[in-house]
């Protein structure tokens, strides 16, 4: 049959709008690549091919703010290469949905990004400390040192704008896939191979939040184990894995709250959720006084309807080792509310599966 004028007009626009995103794919895996470059040539090397006498940074401290960007760099560059040369022999929609599925199907690939990402916010704080006059960790020769880079061959870009490209180029790879994807007609090997490469990042992505999630949980749970006091003998928050379940114990919310009803009158609580505990506590300035843990396995939460004074609470029942116990918890505010049920209910429904 003869293909319309319209059908053939669509087809055009579509092939050139696909065109386009190729060269946009390539264009910014260039940019992300020259991008580290330029921040290991101009503000790493510097600091360890031939550092000042006495050195601005030791080594550990180069390694805690730079990170493995050495790495990324070498592993993106290959991926540039091979891009480049797809795009040189004709743009096959195949090549480069092959080029995202070898990215991904090596796990040391995987690692590094995974690496990055996970110490990024470290990385970031410990610079930020490092630069601030007020801290006392303030370092005025690294701060001269970034400042004139800054304003000469980094060309106007900090260096926190070089490091933070790593942590958004993997959901950056998710845009474009999904933009080649939606230009491309779906039956065809094309569409086919681009879903797979699309579906591998997005699993790719989950993986590397996911761990970053992980690594902030343990370092929170880190922190407050040193600030808890009067705990049972032998409790400890960071744990491997959660009482009962094969998942080690991750931190989720947290609040002040009231309880109401007991026999010396309302008093304040700073409760934490984790993913297998709720932890009472009480907050004396830097510490928190430990009260009790409950299970959630054991925990049941209940929502209270607001009454006429205006109070926003929610009961909290669990089974002791002789009878159930109770308590009522009151929110300053609706939304502290709703999250405190959204987070509790959402915890408890998770232990269950």
């Amino acid at each position: 049959p003869l293909v319309s004028a319209q059908s053939f007009g669509q087809n055009k626009a579509t092939t050139v709008r696909r065109d386009r995103i190729l060269k946009e794919i390539v264009d910014t895996e260039a940019s992300f690549v020259n991008a580290l470059g330029l921040c290991i040539k101009v503000y790493l090397n510097p600091l360890i091919v031939n550092p000042a006498s006495p050195r601005i940074l030791e080594d550990k401290l180069i390694g805690e703010i730079f990170l493995n960007i050495q790495l990324i760099w070498k592993l993106n560059c290959t991926v540039l290469k091979k891009l480049k040369a797809t795009m040189t022999k004709g743009a096959s929609l195949l090549e480069v949905a092959d080029h995202f599925l070898k990215l991904w199907e090596q796990n040391s690939n995987v690692n590094e990004y995974s690496y990055f990402i996970t110490h990024f916010d470290k990385s970031r704080n410990l610079l930020s400390e490092l630069c601030n006059p007020k801290s006392s960790s303030f370092n005025q020769r690294l701060k001269d040192y970034l400042d004139g880079l800054q304003a000469g061959a980094a060309k106007g870009m900090p260096l926190q704008a070089f490091l933070i490209q790593p942590v958004q180029r993997p959901p950056r790879y998710i845009l474009l896939l999904t933009d080649l994807l939606k230009h491309t007609a779906e039956d065809t090997p094309e569409y086919a191979k681009l879903e797979q490469a699309l579906h591998k990042t997005k699993v790719v992505v989950e993986q590397l939040n996911e761990s970053k999630r992980t690594s902030e949980s343990v370092a929170k749970l880190n922190m407050l184990q040193t600030s808890l006091v009067g705990a049972p003998e032998g409790f400890r928050l960071h744990m491997p894995a959660a009482v009962g379940g094969s998942s080690p114990r991750q931190y989720v919310f947290e609040g002040v709250v009231m309880e109401a009803g007991n026999a010396k009158g309302s008093r304040y609580l700073y409760m934490f959720l984790f993913t297998d505990i709720l932890l009472f506590t009480k907050q004396m300035k830097n510490k928190y006084k430990f009260k009790r843990a409950i299970p959630l396995d054991d925990l049941t939460v209940s929502d209270i309807p607001q009454n006429e004074t205006g109070q926003m609470s929610i009961l909290l029942t669990w089974s002791s080792t002789i009878h159930y116990e109770e308590i009522v918890v009151t929110c300053r505010k609706a939304e502290e509310k709703e999250g405190w049920l959204g987070a509790l209910k959402t915890s408890i429904a998770a232990r269950k599966k």
